[in-house]
């Protein structure tokens, strides 16, 4: 089984959906999934999680210059 393309991560402020892919917090709708009470965040990332083992969720290439 591969591994999952987001974890759950634990900060200072709360809770945060990781993006494995990419090396950052998650982005839903333009929204950066940091600082989130636990119960939203585990299900956030199951659901991602579940999205992108239907293929419904493809990485898209970075836009940061470089």
């Amino acid at each position: 089984m591969a591994s999952a393309r987001y974890e759950l991560r634990k900060t200072a402020s709360g809770w945060t959906v990781w993006d494995t892919a990419k090396g950052t917090p998650a982005v839903v709708k333009g929204v950066w999934q940091v600082d989130l009470e636990l119960e939203l965040a585990d299900e956030l990332t199951d659901a991602l999680n579940w999205l992108a083992d239907q293929a419904l969720i493809q990485p898209r290439p970075s836009t940061e210059r470089k």
